[in-house]
Formats: C-alpha cells, structure tokens, sequence
C-alpha cells in the first residue's frame, strides 16, 4: 500500500504543476 500511496502523491503533484503551469499561461494570456 506504501508504494500505491506514493505512486498517488507523485501523481498530485505532476496534477498540481500542469495546473499551475496551465493558470501561468492562461495569466500571459
């Protein structure tokens, strides 16, 4: 289960980057 709870965590924070890099674009914009 260790591994799994990682592999999610690691998951969310490529999520929260591209989201992130998605708001700074959308703000160049």
């Amino acid at each position: 289960k260790k591994r799994d709870n990682s592999e999610e965590l690691s998951r969310l924070v490529s999520v929260s980057i591209f989201l992130e890099a998605n708001h700074i674009q959308h703000s160049k914009m």
